[in-house]
C-alpha cells in the first residue's frame, strides 16, 4: 500500500488533507514540518531535556517533511522509511545537504550500529506497525542512541494486556485482520492502527537500557475514545548502556 502511495501521492500519504493530493502544495507541506519541529524543540527546551546536536534519525520519514525540518538543528539527519518509493521521492527533493535518506525493510533497525545517533524522532509511524515489529523498533530506538542520547516518539495508548495472553492475541487479530477486512468492504484504505500500552512502552525502553522521562497525551488530537489516545514519550538512554 505505501509503495503505491509513495509513487502516486507521497504528500497525501503523510498529510491526509485534500490539498496534498498533488505536488502543488509542496511548499506548504514543508512549512508544516518546520512548524511541528519548532514546537517540538521549544517543548524540549521547556522540559529542560538536553540533547547533543550531532546526529538525528527521523524514523518513518515518508515524504521527507520532518527530516528536512530537523536539518537546521543537527549536523546531520538521516531519514529512514520502509517504502522504496517514498525514499525515491525524498531523494528527488533534498532541501538540505546534511540530509540522507535510507531504505529499511527489516522489522527492526539491525543494520544500524549501536551508539550511533544523538537523537531519534518518530511521529505517526509506530502506530501503523504491528507487534512484534513495533516492540523491536522501540527497543532499537534506545539501542542506536549514544549514551545519554534522547528519543521522542508517538504511540497510540491502549488497555494493558500481558503479551501472548488470549486477550492480547484477540486484540492483535482484530486490528490486523478483522478491521482491515471491513474497511475494504467499505472501500476505505486498509490502514491499521496498533496501540501499545504505557506499561509495555516503558518495559521496552527499560529493557533496551533507557528510561521514560515523561509521557503526555497529544493535545492536538483528542477525538479518540478514552484509553486509546496518541501519546508522546520522551526517553533517554543510560550513560552506561
Amino acid at each position: 500500500m505505501y509503495e503505491n502511495l509513495g509513487e502516486e501521492q507521497a504528500l497525501w500519504a503523510v498529510m491526509t488533507y485534500p490539498e496534498y493530493r498533488n505536488d502543488e502544495s509542496i511548499d506548504k507541506f514543508f512549512e508544516s514540518g518546520e512548524s511541528e519541529i519548532d514546537l517540538q524543540t521549544k517543548r524540549l527546551a521547556d522540559l529542560k531535556i538536553e540533547y547533543s546536536t550531532g546526529s538525528c534519525l527521523d524514523f518513518g520519514c515518508g515524504g521527507r517533511r520532518l527530516t528536512n525540518a530537523w536539518a537546521p538543528h543537527f549536523e546531520n539527519v538521516t531519514g529512514v522509511d520502509i517504502s522504496s518509493t517514498m525514499i525515491a521521492k525524498a531523494n528527488e527533493i533534498k532541501r538540505h545537504e546534511n540530509v540522507t535518506f535510507l531504505l529499511n525493510k527489516n522489522e527492526n533497525l539491525q543494520t544500524t550500529e549501536s551508539d550511533t545517533f544523538d537523537f531519534v524522532y518518530s511521529n505517526k509511524t509506530i502506530q501503523h506497525i504491528p507487534y512484534p515489529a513495533s516492540k523491536n523498533y522501540i527497543k532499537d530506538f534506545i539501542r542506536i542512541l549514544k549514551p545519554r542520547g534522547s528519543a521522542l516518539f508517538l504511540v497510540h495508548n491502549c488497555k494493558h494486556f500481558e503479551e501472548e495472553s488470549l486477550r492480547f492475541k484477540w486484540a492483535k487479530w482484530r486490528r490486523e485482520t478483522l478491521r482491515p477486512f471491513f474497511k475494504k468492504l467499505r472501500g476505505k484504505p486498509p490502514v491499521q492502527i496498533h496501540p501499545i500500552s504505557k506499561q509495555h512502552v516503558e518495559s521496552y525502553v527499560n529493557q533496551a537500557g533507557g528510561e521514560v522521562i515523561r509521557w503526555e497525551t497529544d493535545s492536538s488530537y483528542t477525538k479518540r475514545k478514552k484509553g486509546n489516545l496518541r501519546t508522546w514519550y520522551w526517553t533517554r538512554k543510560s550513560s552506561t548502556s
